[in-house]
């Protein structure tokens, strides 16, 4: 939903934590259209397997849990959202929140 292009040509086939491990999403991303409007855009990732969709220089600001089983509570994500909108104001922004509740306060950070 990212990239507005169909899987055979994200070639994002995978929908679980693996991608820690996988090489960054070769298409554009809406961050990077966006970037190339003059746009200012961050994300929010509750989970290590949007990391790919990370791609340098597309993105003023951005989180995502790292590591092989990385995510956090959704009320993580919630807290560092507001605190970014605090002191910035971008064009775009995607929340990812995890289907986690925040009972599981060793995943919080």
């Amino acid at each position: 939903m990212l990239t507005g292009v169909s899987p055979e040509q994200h070639q994002v086939l995978w929908n679980n934590v693996i991608t820690a491990d996988t090489e960054l999403v070769e298409v554009p991303t809406i961050f990077r259209v966006a970037r190339a409007k003059g746009f200012r855009a961050a994300a929010f990732f509750s989970k290590a397997k949007f990391q790919p969709l990370q791609q340098p220089g597309t993105l003023d600001y951005s989180q995502a849990p790292g590591g092989w089983f990385g995510r956090w509570a959704s009320r993580k994500t919630v807290s560092d959202v507001e605190k970014h909108l605090a002191t910035s104001r971008p064009h775009l922004m995607f929340v990812h929140l995890s289907d986690r509740t925040g009972r599981d306060t060793a995943l919080d950070g």
